[in-house]
């Protein structure tokens, strides 16, 4: 399977806003990942600068940034990728430094698993927030519903798999 878009590092605009990273020009702060990788970064005129040793190769790159007004108040930062200028939220790191997914044609892995695979990873997801994320008893009880329907479907995909294989 070629590389995919979760197995990569990635520049989240939402995250870096809620790190205050956008809120004046001569911002500054780091992202760390959890490679160990880390980047160094300066927002001065809707432009993102980053510097640092990310996979092992130095860094240095510059980013546009630009915010949208949301219809119930408040913005939504955007970054552009260096090469297309599309708008994005989230670049991806990748050879020589942060661009959009179509850039480095990088699928996600729901794209590339079979159905089975497919079936597993939504079941896992459905843990994972379960299992992580605070929420209300109705929420809870949905997930739980949505949990015995993604079993029960991989149970199913599992018999007719078995069933082939005999």
């Amino acid at each position: 399977m070629k590389s995919v878009v979760d197995n990569c590092l990635r520049l989240d605009a939402n995250q870096l806003a809620g790190k205050g990273i956008f809120r004046s020009d001569g911002t500054t702060g780091a992202v760390r990942w959890s490679n160990g990788s880390e980047a160094y970064l300066a927002y001065a005129n809707s432009h993102l600068t980053l510097t640092g040793a990310l996979d092992g190769e130095s860094l240095c790159q510059n980013i546009r940034v630009t915010a949208a007004s949301c219809y119930f108040g408040g913005e939504r930062y955007y970054l552009h990728c260096p090469t297309c200028n599309r708008r994005c939220c989230k670049l991806v790191l990748s050879h020589e430094g942060f661009y959009c997914r179509q850039c480095y044609r990088l699928p996600y892995y729901s794209q590339q698993c079979g159905s089975y695979d497919g079936l597993i990873n939504r079941l896992h997801k459905i843990e994972h927030k379960l299992e992580t994320k605070p929420m209300r008893t109705k929420t809870a009880a949905k997930l739980m519903e949505q949990h015995g329907e993604a079993r029960a479907r991989v149970d199913a995909a599992f018999v007719r798999m078995a069933e082939w294989v005999l």
